[in-house]
């Protein structure tokens, strides 16, 4: 949700639903009562959540029913982009604010090139004057995923240097202590855990108090706020969140230099943004505040994945008087989350598989020597050399232990042509199943 202004709200009792403000406790509450959220366990085979995308439904979904002043829905995208939003609109959906839509879209679909669609309705009604926006997605939500699954997901799609270091410094214990976690839909879809589906992934509501023709193209930072948070993956939870589930946002946060900090706000400390802990960036939210009456902390009803004391930034607060825009450290957010960056992609240099024909063998000769890189976990480079049988040969891969490389475990296979491999002398440190 969008705050309309740093100021907070009176704390509230943790587990509340009275307000209508929370994007999270109330609308994810409210939606849970009539449609069960996908569990990761059986999602695959949960009902509206088996569309396999494609030109021809992308093209057909363009129609000429009205919603307001605007046809509705309409399929928005970005020439280099496979990013692609299916926007429903409501009654109070005018041009000026389908303007502002469109352009926080087209922001994201700039910056990031997944092949994706995400479907989100948007409409202008009277909410807490609290706050400028809100989003619900709890009827989209995919709750309950292993932490072993998210993580290996994440070390999968890393794509940037970013998206390296932050899965090395990613925890291999879980720190949800078996909660799982909560992932918005468009995020699940992006590291495959997920299918595509045919339902509304967000919806998105812009408070009409504040929002009308005059100033719609200042809610630009807002829309992105809300669209990173439900459809993209941008949610934190601790479990302090009535699903009891951990959040994506909740595996960064900081409250120094290479400490992590679970506690939602309950040790008093600030907390930030950082993508492996070397470098602490902006503030986060610490939603558990401590009430004297009460004698105890309380959840504040505020987003613990938003940025504390900012402005002018999408991802913190926001409103009218307040435009905000995507920040260097909001798309750093989003890349580790897995969402590729435009002109991100590293070039393979050799080839990942003795069938891999899309790029060439590294060769060396005996008596010499040859380099290589791993651009993303789980790239592999396959060197060719030609050996006289009956000669004795001494191959070794070099790291960091040797100051000629920088990897802090390399380990060698030797194939032959027919990708078998070879036999060789094991230890336990170096079992078997690792040629």
């Amino acid at each position: 949700m969008s705050i309309l202004s740093p100021s907070k709200l009176a704390p509230r009792a943790a587990g509340s639903t009275t307000d209508t403000d929370n994007f999270f406790n109330d609308a994810f509450n409210d939606d849970l009562t009539s449609h069960a959220p996908a569990n990761f366990g059986s999602f695959s085979g949960a009902s509206g959540l088996t569309e396999s995308p494609s030109t021809s439904q992308a093209a057909s979904v363009a129609s000429d029913v009205i919603s307001g002043v605007v046809a509705s829905p309409e399929t928005i995208t970005l020439q280099g982009s496979g990013l692609v939003f299916i926007n429903t609109y409501g009654s109070g959906v005018t041009d000026a604010y389908r303007s502002a839509i469109i352009a926080a879209e087209n922001n994201f679909q700039s910056h990031f090139t997944n092949n994706v669609t995400l479907r989100v309705s948007f409409d202008l009604q009277l909410i807490n004057t609290n706050f400028s926006g809100q989003n619900s997605f709890g009827q989209s939500l995919v709750t309950n995923v292993p932490y072993s699954s998210l993580r290996t997901a994440l070390i999968n799609h890393a794509t940037t240097a970013d998206d390296i270091a932050a899965v090395n410094s990613l925890p291999v214990t879980d720190p949800s202590n078996g909660l799982g976690f909560d992932l918005p839909i468009g995020m699940a879809r992006i590291l495959n855990l997920v299918p595509a589906g045919t339902g509304n992934d967000d919806a998105i509501v812009l408070n009409s108090y504040y929002w009308n023709n005059s100033n719609f193209s200042n809610g630009v930072g807002v829309l992105e706020h809300e669209i990173s948070e439900g459809a993209m993956g941008r949610i934190g939870s601790l479990g302090i969140w009535d699903t009891g589930n951990w959040a994506p946002m909740d595996l960064f946060r900081y409250s120094a230099v290479g400490q992590r900090d679970y506690t939602g706000g309950s040790d008093s400390r600030p907390t930030y943004f950082s993508v492996d802990g070397t470098q602490l960036l902006t503030q986060f939210h610490n939603s558990l505040v401590y009430n004297a009456a009460q004698g105890r902390f309380v959840y504040d009803g505020y987003d613990l994945a938003d940025w504390d004391h900012t402005s002018g930034d999408s991802f913190g607060p926001g409103g009218p008087n307040s435009p905000g825009v995507m920040t260097a450290t909001d798309l750093r957010v989003m890349d580790i989350l897995g969402w590729t960056p435009t002109g991100s992609s590293l070039s393979d240099d050799y080839r990942n598989s003795l069938t891999d024909l899309s790029h060439p063998f590294g060769t060396v000769a005996v008596n010499g020597s040859s380099t290589g890189r791993l651009e993303v976990v789980g790239d592999r480079d396959w060197f060719s050399v030609q050996l006289v049988a009956g000669t004795t040969y001494t191959i070794s891969l070099q790291g960091t232990a040797s100051g000629s490389g920088t990897l802090q475990d390399p380990y060698l296979r030797v194939h032959n042509m027919l990708e078998r491999c070879w036999p060789r002398t094991t230890t336990a440190a170096i079992p078997p199943s690792r040629c």
